[in-house]
């Protein structure tokens, strides 16, 4: 379905934390953006109480509650890491065969994040995981996908500008979006500054026309990493609690 096209290199940082965007709106072009505390000479106990707070409950998370599917030709993987039993156990992923299986099984309880082989990529959906990771908060994850590969699954056209296979081994690329605003007309204006024209990646924020008065809330993250050992399978899974967590809340972990 996707021609493997090289692209040029980026650096890309795995994120644990879900980047989380407080947006501040008043009918303006700009917004402000409170990404990371303002470095000061005192501690911000209120700051690392919450970050503590937030990481116990993450922690406290069973995955196996979250309905993950995992997309695999039979026969596909080429690491015992990333094979079916081993996701099973680590992950309690239902397997998928293809994408008559995962409609059907889709029907019957909606996958809350979705995990896809290289091997699956020429009977996968573009149109309904993209409609999944822009709309409806559900993580998408690629083991063995190329970044235009995964830029074409999520609609995520900033990612498109990035690279090719960065290890030599498997790896996964997990990406997760999600909005909330108190005006429902600026979440479509949202995903276009952050996902179309990416103007909210500019230097200082960038710009973002035609924004009601009001508050709204942007959460968007990737991140990558090799899957050699039992230590990236869990570091995998802590990753997605996070996606699949932050997706459950009706206005974003940040409040």
């Amino acid at each position: 379905m996707f021609e493997r096209i090289k692209f040029g290199i980026i650096a890309f940082v795995m994120v644990i934390l879900i980047s989380a965007f407080l947006l501040k709106m008043d009918g303006n072009s700009t917004f402000a953006q409170d990404i990371v505390p303002t470095p000061t000479s005192e501690p911000d106990i209120e700051n690392e109480q919450r970050l503590r707070s937030y990481s116990q409950t993450l922690a406290s998370q069973d995955i196996s509650t979250y309905n993950i599917m995992y997309l695999i030709s039979e026969n596909a993987a080429s690491n015992p890491l990333i094979a079916e039993d081993q996701l099973i156990d680590s992950l309690g992923v239902k397997i998928v065969r293809s994408w008559d299986e995962f409609l059907s099984l889709n029907a019957e309880q909606p996958a809350a994040g979705v995990i896809i082989h290289a091997s699956a990529i020429d009977w996968v959906d573009p149109a309904w995981t993209r409609d999944a990771y822009r709309n409806r908060r559900i993580p998408i994850v690629g083991i063995n996908l190329y970044f235009d590969e995964m830029a074409a699954l999520t609609g995520n056209n900033c990612l498109a500008r990035g690279a090719v296979n960065p290890f030599e081994d498997d790896y996964f690329v997990g990406q997760f979006y999600a909005t909330w605003a108190e005006n429902a007309a600026d979440v479509p204006i949202l995903t276009t500054a952050y996902l179309d024209t990416c103007a909210a990646e500019a230097p200082n924020g960038g710009e973002i026309i035609g924004l009601s008065t009001g508050t709204a809330r942007v959460s968007k993250s990737g991140s990558q990493q090799p899957l050699t050992s039992n230590d990236d399978i869990l570091v995998l899974r802590d990753i997605l609690v996070n996606y699949l967590f932050n997706a459950s809340l009706p206005t974003l972990a940040f409040q």
